[in-house]
């Protein structure tokens, strides 16, 4: 991993997949785990099969995705080698989160804006509700907060919420 390389004058509160703060939070009926072809990054979409389990950042069809994965640090399993992530593996246990308040980064973040899942890698984009992002399926997730970012910010650390 890279030495810091900058520093942010106001900090947020959390990384992308931490739950914001402690009220209720569902997850998926199962406990998936990852693809074996796949590795998904916490904080990202998932689709979750439900006749085995298995998740996955891509789509199995053009479905929304089942939630947003948890950021939890099994040290022996997850790869910590990239710098400002947290990627699980292929066969890693993951938590998805289906409903609640839960950090994640997005650019281009606004209060209000719904939260688009990239069907070919989980990632997330933002725009007004009923749009038509490219490549991507709209979600019932929406920005609650900028978590303490300037307006609009770029590639932030946002909270976002379903309930």
């Amino acid at each position: 991993m890279a030495f810091q390389s900058t520093l942010n004058r106001v900090n947020t509160f959390g990384e992308a997949g931490d739950l914001a703060n402690g009220q209720y939070v569902r997850y998926t009926p199962t406990t998936p785990r990852v693809a074996t072809s796949d590795s998904i990054v916490a904080g990202a979409f998932a689709w979750v099969a439900d006749v085995n389990g298995v998740a996955t950042a891509k789509s199995h069809d053009t479905g929304a995705p089942a939630g947003i994965v948890q950021r939890v640090l099994d040290i022996a399993n997850t790869n910590i080698a990239s710098e400002g992530t947290t990627t699980y593996p292929a066969g890693h246990k993951v938590d998805v989160i289906t409903k609640g308040d839960v950090f994640v980064n997005v650019p281009s973040a606004a209060v209000g804006k719904v939260l688009y899942a990239n069907n070919t890698t989980g990632a997330i984009t933002c725009d007004a509700a009923g749009q038509t992002v490219s490549g991507s399926t709209e979600t019932a997730w929406k920005i609650v907060s900028l978590a303490n970012n300037a307006a609009a910010a770029g590639g932030s650390i946002c909270i976002v919420s379903n309930v």
